[in-house]
């Protein structure tokens, strides 16, 4: 049930960990190198003094309830005046079905009707631009070289 530990989700982190603990967490549960890990940290430490550090992401992030959009809905959002975008997905998608199903079917919908939205899928989990790069960075490359002579052109990652 959504709301069960509430109250839990919803006071926030209040654990401190030293950078050493931090990495051997996320080596232990996203299963990345330690160098990888640090990367990663990199961006979502804050520090709390004494050495110790709080994680930046937000726990509820976990909890997400859906979204009450109906498909049109939120393709109409998602491409209304849109600049060129780029969907790169993980093969390891983790997604509850439903979820998976709904996201699938716009980003179909997208890659036939909107000029300029591509969508491809590597193969990986979720850090598949961290634990193996060399699979996501020529996707990219194309996609920013199609445009690099209309550099007026913003375009979403």
């Amino acid at each position: 049930m959504y709301y069960s530990g509430y109250e839990r989700w919803n006071a926030g982190s209040t654990k401190r960990l030293t950078l050493e603990e931090a990495v051997h967490l996320l080596v232990r549960n996203r299963s990345l190198s330690e160098d990888q890990a640090e990367v990663v940290l990199s961006r979502s430490l804050i520090p709390t003094g004494d050495g110790k550090f709080k994680l930046s992401w937000e726990p509820r992030m976990k909890k997400i309830a859906t979204v009450a959009l109906s498909e049109e809905t939120l393709f109409t959002a998602i491409t209304e005046h849109a600049p060129p975008t780029l969907i790169i997905e993980a093969s390891e998608n983790i997604t509850s079905p439903p979820g998976k199903y709904f996201a699938a079917s716009i980003i179909k919908k997208c890659c036939q009707m909107v000029p300029n939205f591509y969508s491809v899928t590597v193969t990986g989990g979720h850090d598949i631009h961290i634990t193996n790069p060399e699979s996501v960075a020529p996707h990219v490359k194309k996609f920013l070289k199609s445009y690099r002579n209309s550099w007026s052109v913003k375009c979403r990652l």
